[in-house]
């Protein structure tokens, strides 16, 4: 189980959090032009919701971005 971000002309982070926004960990921030994953923790239960979000809050950016999921 991951979350993976992919980023173009701007930094990004990826993060993960459950049904009602209660995040699982800290967001982890990759730079431009480059590509990161976090793996998820199975023991947490419960529906997730992966989240990139631009590092950068005076420029728009574009992004692209997967989850793999899920435990059998």
């Amino acid at each position: 189980m991951s979350a993976t971000i992919l980023t173009f002309e701007r930094a990004g982070c990826v993060n993960y959090h459950g049904w009602y926004g209660e995040y699982y960990r800290s967001w982890a921030c990759f730079g431009n032009y480059g590509a990161g994953t976090i793996n998820l923790n199975p023991n947490d239960e419960g529906s997730y919701i992966a989240i990139i979000r631009n590092n950068n809050l005076s420029y728009g950016g574009k992004f692209n971005g997967g989850f793999f999921c899920c435990k059998p």
